[in-house]
């Protein structure tokens, strides 16, 4: 499966997103580097010095920081959205921030904190018209949070009964889906 680039062809950006965008397409058992939950450093040192060149004039602060992410550039990622906490698609950085940092408690307040970004009620709609479930935005708002409790139980491998009626899902591909479409939504917004 392959991920539509979000930047215009022949760009640096287009360059860069490229490889970023296409981790995690390979079965787990013949990936070369599996998409882990909780990294422990960036996974390409050259996107990672290729990011931390480019500027405002290159890419919005919402555009970079999601790319570092993208990368597992965790503490680049941070700077970046730190300062900007009114912003709710920095907020949503932050959230991806945190939670990939293990960092459960600071991940669901960022979550909260970016519940009010487009994005969040496009998923909620789209579970409405699915038919699968009417949720309301409080609902979704809980559902979400008992995600990072989810994401902290697979990545410790604790989780109590409950456990194991939990299904056996590796949330890592679903939270770089996720950051994708958070970085499309950006360079399409221009945010």
């Amino acid at each position: 499966m392959t991920h539509e680039n979000p930047f215009a062809p022949g760009t640096t950006l287009h360059e860069i997103a490229g490889p970023l965008l296409g981790r995690g397409d390979a079965p787990a058992e013949t990936s070369p580097a599996p998409l882990p939950l909780v990294p422990k450093k960036a996974w390409s040192e050259e996107a990672a010095a290729r990011l931390s060149a480019l500027t405002d004039a290159d890419a919005g602060v919402n555009v970079r920081a999601g790319l570092h992410l993208l990368n597992d550039d965790l503490e680049a990622a941070h700077d970046l959205v730190q300062p900007r906490e009114r912003d709710v698609t920095s907020s949503y950085w932050h959230y991806f921030v945190h939670l990939r940092e293990g960092d459960w408690e600071n991940a669901k307040y960022w979550l909260r904190r970016s519940l009010d970004h487009p994005l969040h009620e496009t998923a909620r709609q789209e579970l409405i018209a699915s038919g699968v479930v009417d949720i309301s935005r409080e609902k979704y708002a809980r559902a979400r949070s008992l995600e990072v409790d989810f994401v902290r139980d697979r990545h410790t491998g604790r989780g109590g009964a409950a456990a194991g009626t939990r299904p056996n899902i590796d949330p890592a591909p679903l939270q770089f889906a996720e950051m994708r479409r958070l970085l499309a939504w950006c360079v399409q917004n221009k945010a």
